[in-house]
């Protein structure tokens, strides 16, 4: 099944069914699953961009699937083979996939309003200045000053 495929069932369903769907070495659910998923396992839900736009996705790793039954179990939501035998698609029954923004994680806007060419030129030109310090020549006060001073030109850029 697609990502798209998924997310298409399980709104068809009212959202009474979510996926997991094994993603390499991962577990994903989308949409709707996705918090369903993060209420069981404790992850947040992430936005990832995808060509059909944004798509909500919370996962876990394929090695913890056995405790995710165990809490799964545990909160009265059963888990099952969609296909018996094949471990790449599974089917959450019962879970609360409830929306809800606390569980999305927040998106790192750390750079996203500067302009890439430009940092990445002021960065080549910090690094020159690092690589310029002559330790053997400065008192360790002189080299306190000088990273800290490469510090400021560091977090100027970053807007936190």
């Amino acid at each position: 099944m697609t990502e798209q495929e998924i997310i298409t069932e399980q709104r068809n369903s009212g959202n009474q069914k979510v996926f997991l769907q094994r993603v390499g070495t991962f577990y994903h659910a989308y949409d709707a699953g996705a918090f369903a998923l993060a209420r069981l396992t404790g992850y947040k839900v992430k936005r990832r961009k995808r060509r059909s736009g944004e798509l909500l996705v919370a996962g876990f790793p394929a090695t913890s699937l056995p405790k995710v039954r165990e809490r799964a179990a545990a909160a009265g939501v059963h888990i099952s083979h969609i296909v018996q035998g094949d471990d790449s698609v599974f089917l959450l029954s019962g879970a609360d996939a409830t929306p809800d923004n606390s569980l999305i994680t927040p998106e790192n806007n750390l750079l996203s309003s500067y302009d890439k060419n430009s940092l990445l030129s002021e960065l080549l030109e910090i690094r020159r200045e690092l690589l310029g310090i002559n330790l053997g020549e400065l008192s360790p006060q002189e080299v306190v000053l000088g990273v800290r001073n490469l510090q400021i030109k560091c977090l100027a850029h970053i807007k936190i």
